[in-house]
């Protein structure tokens, strides 16, 4: 039976001194991010991760850079050991970064440069306020909410800054207004677990540097994304790149509705979540949420023993993998036979027959031996399709109609859109 995946990225408060040190031991590939990401940043971030001190990997311009790391980490081992493309990504609170980064809508570099800016703004928004966060167990949200609203009546800044599970919220504010409410919901026989150190995010407290945010924001380039990714403030999916901005400086302060993107996970038919970061927060405000929803923890030996065994009933085969290749080969050629010619150019045509039978020598040399074809093949038809589209002036919106009728037959989404990465 084909399996729909889903993969999570943790946030704050998933971090410990040591995570990832045996992917780390490992992959090469995991020593390479920790290298691009250490000459990013200008310090070895791998000694900060695997052997520092646990107060200087709290350090807020650390622990972003830490958990984006630790976390692409674990993705480019889950696509290379396991290698079944997601369905849907999402990340809790910082996570957004690392699935955005993931998903291929921010590189890397970039991803890193704008949490290392992050965590200095929320740094200062901390110092200034005093603020800092809790995490409340074992009380309902509307209790919670109430509790609120009646210290903000008294001027008091606190608010819900996390819905993660039924029987979990976070809160944050300044200090004054978050003791207030602890001792308020032991009265209710809640648990608090106090987040030190921890800048008061998604709350009004950080609207004070939305602007620096914004203006760094703006600096990067943003892509399109090659899996769709949850937002943490609509709990849907982002409905483009131009979201991108605009997404993440509410995320500064509006809150984090986790439970409502999980709930979305599972109406959209997906049978297996994967955590991929350090420990298995996640994992568990999810089993508690919907205790049916098989979900597995990369940092966990058994749950990644389980993902290799999942890796055998990836519903695409190998074999139909290379059909769908073939046939996008076979398709671009039957589009450029229908597409119109709009451009009376004897050089343009001259363009057209030279791209016609490029795609037309590939689909012939690999229509009887399928297994040869490599995605750079696909990527090579659609350069030659898209040389056919400029020789014929096919207008931008028939173009992009054509090739979501080809993805949309061949699933092929991840090829595609690194067709378009090149392209850029």
């Amino acid at each position: 039976m084909n399996k729909k995946i889903g993969l999570v990225f943790p946030g704050s408060g998933s971090q410990y001194v040591g995570m990832g040190k045996k992917i780390y031991n490992d992959y090469g590939s995991v020593r390479q991010t920790f290298e691009e990401a250490s000459e990013v940043l200008g310090y070895d971030l791998s000694k900060i991760c695997l052997e520092g001190s646990v107060i200087n990997l709290n350090k807020p311009r650390h622990v972003l850079a830490s958990l984006l790391t630790i976390s692409v980490s674990y993705f480019r081992v889950y696509m290379e050991e396991i290698g079944i493309a997601p369905s849907i990504l999402a990340g809790h609170s910082l996570g957004e970064y690392s699935a955005l980064c993931c998903s291929g809508a921010i590189s890397f570099e970039d991803a890193l440069k704008i949490l290392l800016k992050r965590g200095e703004l929320a740094e200062r928004v901390c110092k200034l306020t005093n603020g800092t966060m809790s995490a409340l167990n074992n009380v309902s949200h509307h209790i919670v909410q109430k509790i609120c609203d009646e210290l903000q009546k008294k001027n008091y800044c606190v608010c819900i800054s996390c819905y993660n599970s039924k029987n979990q919220v976070l809160i944050s504010g300044n200090e004054d207004g978050i003791k207030l409410a602890e001792k308020e919901i032991l009265k209710e026989h809640g648990e608090i677990v106090p987040f030190i150190g921890s800048p008061p995010y998604h709350s009004p407290l950080m609207k004070d540097i939305i602007d620096e945010l914004e203006e760094e924001l703006r600096k990067h380039k943003y892509l399109d994304l090659s899996y769709p990714v949850i937002a943490n403030t609509t709990a849907k999916p982002y409905e483009s790149k131009d979201m991108i901005s605009e997404h993440l400086i509410q995320h500064m302060y509006k809150p984090v509705r986790w439970l409502e993107s999980i709930e979305y996970m599972k109406g959209q038919g997906i049978d297996v979540i994967v955590e991929a970061g350090p420990s298995n927060v996640l994992k568990n405000l999810i089993k508690d949420q919907i205790p049916q929803m098989k979900v597995l923890a990369m940092d966990e030996i058994q749950d990644l023993e389980q993902l290799l065994k999942l890796k055998q009933t990836n519903y695409m085969s190998k074999n139909k993998l290379q059909d769908m290749k073939h046939k996008a080969i076979a398709m671009c050629l039957g589009i450029a036979v229908s597409t119109k010619n709009n451009n009376n150019d004897l050089e343009a045509h001259n363009t057209y027959l030279e791209a016609y039978k490029n795609i037309k020598n590939l689909r012939d040399k690999y229509a009887q031996d399928k297994s040869m074809i490599q995605d750079t093949h696909v990527i090579e038809a659609f350069t030659s399709l898209d040389k056919i589209f400029d020789s014929r002036l096919t207008s931008q919106q028939e173009r992009q109609y054509r090739y979501e009728q080809l993805i949309e037959q061949t699933k092929l989404q991840e090829i595609y859109c690194e067709f378009q990465k090149q392209k850029s």
